[in-house]
């Protein structure tokens, strides 16, 4: 089922730029509210995975009864904070039609892979960029929890990654990409997290996550952090590599313990 984001207006709309404007429901038949996965994709902000990390993951919670939603949101040439917009109204939709969606407003989580743990990571740490005068102003984007699979984190060049060109390319001229460095961005407000990582990793080091756990542990933000020693970048559900392939299930304990 495809939703609308913005019905009307579009913060930072240009008519020459794609601009999908949607989200895809991938609703599970129940009688009372269930939680809900918001999930964003990877593909280094210049197209988004939608099959094996957004899909494939979507009916994944499915098959445990959680809602899912898959995000349309705003890749390059489109620039910061466009995704994060397109992110944020997402959040806010889910919750002014939770009854309709039969979602459990007070367990909204949202999940991201690599640049889409980025964004994930934006929504989790920063200010809302969704407000545009209308009746979602007033709601809320800040999800109950985080999950960031092999996310994108800094701006900084960090051992074994060229990671800080994802945040570099989606800054418009003139801004600082260490502004969007999400080490630098924790508060005492950032949500709690769950970070998953592969030491292999080669496009997206360790040193990513590991400075994100950092800050949240200097915020006292509870967060549980998992690293697997094999595994390349863009596992997706990893269904080919046994140890990896728990990290799903253990995020379904993790929401459920909220």
């Amino acid at each position: 089922m495809k939703i609308t984001l913005w019905e009307k207006e579009i913060p930072n709309y240009n008519p020459e730029l794609e601009t999908p404007n949607s989200m895809t429901f991938y609703s599970v038949a129940t009688g009372h509210p269930q939680p809900a996965v918001v999930i964003f994709p990877g593909g280094g902000y210049t197209n988004r995975c939608d099959t094996y990390e957004g899909e494939e993951v979507a009916r994944y919670y499915n098959s445990k009864g959680l809602h899912a939603f898959v995000v349309d949101y705003r890749v390059l040439p489109n620039m910061f904070p466009c995704a994060l917009q397109d992110a944020q109204r997402a959040i806010k939709v889910i919750k002014s039609r939770a009854k309709e969606f039969t979602v459990d407003p007070n367990r909204i989580f949202v999940l991201g892979f690599s640049a889409g743990g980025h964004l994930a990571g934006c929504v989790a740490t920063m200010e809302d960029y969704a407000k545009i005068g209308d009746e979602l102003d007033d709601i809320s984007p800040k999800p109950t929890g985080t999950i960031l699979c092999y996310p994108v984190i800094s701006a900084e060049v960090l051992y074994g990654s060229n990671a800080h060109i994802y945040v570099e390319r989606i800054c418009p001229e003139g801004m600082d990409p260490k502004s969007i460095s999400l080490e630098k961005c924790v508060t005492e407000e950032t949500t709690p997290c769950f970070v998953w990582h592969t030491v292999q990793d080669k496009v997206v080091g360790l040193s990513n996550s590991l400075h994100f756990c950092e800050a949240l542990k200097e915020k006292e933000i509870p967060f549980e952090y998992h690293v697997y020693p094999y595994g390349h970048h863009g596992l997706g559900l990893a269904k080919t590599k046994p140890d990896v392939s728990q990290w799903p299930d253990n995020t379904v304990r993790w929401m459920l313990s909220f």
